[in-house]
């Protein structure tokens, strides 16, 4: 699992995760590990690794390619924005799992309902759903959902 996210974040929300035992318990039991980034936050959990330094354009991708899921933990007041990280899950086929914010709604046709939580519970649901159901390990977009997703970066450089 990978948070690549270092902006706009929902810190509070990591911070009650990533120290929940139930959380922990979960990774551990399923042999996961959720690697994320943040300058703030430390974790002793063996299963959760937190890089506070910059990360090399290749040992990005390759979390990010090698990834279950993408974690999304944006907050409420992350309105009318759109996510980079997203959009690049979004081109790469990867499953996301995302907070359920009124930013993120918009994606539910591509993502399904399985893919918003709100707490951690929730978020165990998603990743059971997730990581159980085959199909819904990588997400298969047709062209024409990603390019009604995906900005047409040639016509906003000109």
């Amino acid at each position: 699992l990978f948070s690549p996210s270092m902006q706009s974040v929902d810190i509070e929300f990591m911070e009650k995760m990533i120290n929940n035992e139930s959380f922990i318990k979960y990774l551990e039991t399923h042999n996961l590990f959720l690697v994320l980034r943040s300058k703030t936050l430390h974790s002793s959990s063996p299963n959760i690794v937190v890089f506070s330094h910059y990360m090399p354009k290749e040992e990005y991708i390759a979390y990010f390619l090698g990834a279950e899921a993408i974690l999304l933990f944006y907050p409420k007041s992350f309105r009318y924005r759109v996510s980079g990280v997203l959009l690049e899950a979004i081109s790469c086929g990867k499953n996301v799992l995302m907070s359920d914010i009124e930013a993120f709604r918009q994606y539910e046709s591509l993502f399904g309902a399985n893919a918003y939580f709100s707490t951690s519970n929730q978020l165990m649901q998603c990743l059971n759903f997730a990581l159980n159901n085959v199909e819904n390990r990588e997400v298969s977009f047709s062209d024409k959902q990603r390019n009604s997703y995906m900005p047409n970066y040639s016509a906003i450089l000109k």
